[in-house]
């Protein structure tokens, strides 16, 4: 029953940051980019959107603070969780990954890494190259079907990850958007040739591989 009673506060806290994180989705995607997103994508507008990202933001500080037992874990998992919410919102209703989000955030990673326990360096690093790597691979064997924007979010999933839970992470988005595209294109919700967002589905890849890969 304490532990429970002890779960109110990051509910409470995530809940506040959540709503806190609501004006960026409008103004990130506003800073410079190197191309547009494509006329023909698939583009999703979440009504109520603010009380989303609250209730979303706070369950997720809420299995965070329940699930480490460290405070510094649990600290660096609930940051992660926001920044990867933040980048499926984002993602969803514009097709863009802001790289002025997605620096910092892979840079505060790396350093994060050195005091985090589920990490250390050497294995965030590592993580990061192989997320790149692989996702770079795909998007020239795609030939454009992956921006830049995903490859860089599969290096920051290699960060908050690690090796070998990065491979995790990218099997689960991999896996999630080959069935979500497949179940629009075979209902016939979307024409073929249509770019879909993939970041939100490294978001909850990587989201499942930080906490229980």
């Amino acid at each position: 029953m304490n532990e429970l009673n002890a779960l109110w506060l990051p509910l409470l806290v995530g809940l506040a940051v959540g709503f806190g994180l609501n004006p960026l989705v409008d103004t990130l995607p506003t800073f410079r980019r190197s191309s547009l997103p494509a006329d023909n994508g698939v583009y999703v507008r979440l009504q109520r959107r603010p009380c989303w990202l609250a209730l979303l933001n706070g369950v997720a500080y809420t299995l965070a603070w329940w699930k480490f037992p460290s405070p510094v874990e649990a600290l660096a998992v609930s940051l992660y969780s926001s920044v990867l919410l933040l980048i499926l919102i984002v993602d969803l209703e514009t097709r863009l990954i802001p790289h002025v989000l997605i620096y910092p955030a892979t840079f505060i990673a790396l350093i994060g890494s050195t005091v985090d326990p589920r990490l250390t360096p050497q294995s965030a690093l590592l993580g990061g190259v192989v997320g790149f790597v692989i996702f770079y691979a795909v998007a020239w064997l795609t030939r454009g079907g992956i921006g830049w924007g995903d490859v860089n979010l599969a290096a920051f999933v290699g960060c908050i990850t690690g090796f070998p839970d990065v491979l995790t992470g990218l099997t689960v988005g991999i896996l999630l958007g080959g069935l979500i595209s497949l179940g629009l294109l075979v209902s016939r919700r979307v024409p073929r040739n249509t770019f879909i967002p993939y970041g939100p589905f490294l978001c909850l890849g990587g989201w499942y591989a930080m906490m229980w890969g």
